[in-house]
């Protein structure tokens, strides 16, 4: 797996970061991120689900987002699988039928991060 510098990575754990640097030292690459880590090629290769340039690419389901559409009002919304019957492949979108391309994303938050960091409620 080749990640270029500039390139947004997401981890099997949730994580997402972006590759700042790389570097060869002896037969090792370095790879540097924005969060100040560094990572040798054989890491990143177990590590990473998905790399893109595009943060939007990242994007799983399952995952919360806080988004707007046609610049309304910031919302929170949960990132689903729709199943197009045009499309060759399943599409991302919200449960209020909006599609992934629509949406202006402003945050993410992974399920992964979700489930590691959420409290469950007693009841």
């Amino acid at each position: 797996m080749e990640i270029k510098v500039g390139e947004y990575v997401r981890t099997y754990d949730g994580d997402i970061f972006r590759i700042t640097g790389k570097q060869r030292y002896k037969d090792l690459i370095i790879y540097t991120t924005n969060t100040f880590c560094k990572y040798t090629e054989i890491v990143m290769n177990e590590i990473v689900k998905i790399h893109s340039k595009k943060q939007k690419d990242l994007i799983c389901e399952g995952d919360v987002v806080l988004c707007s559409i046609n610049n309304s009002k910031p919302q929170i919304e949960q990132i689903i699988i729709w199943e197009e019957i045009q499309q060759d492949k399943p599409m991302l979108g919200t449960r209020a039928g909006i599609m992934l391309d629509e949406l202006t994303i402003l945050k993410i938050l992974t399920k992964e991060q979700f489930q590691q960091n959420c409290w469950n409620m007693e009841v």
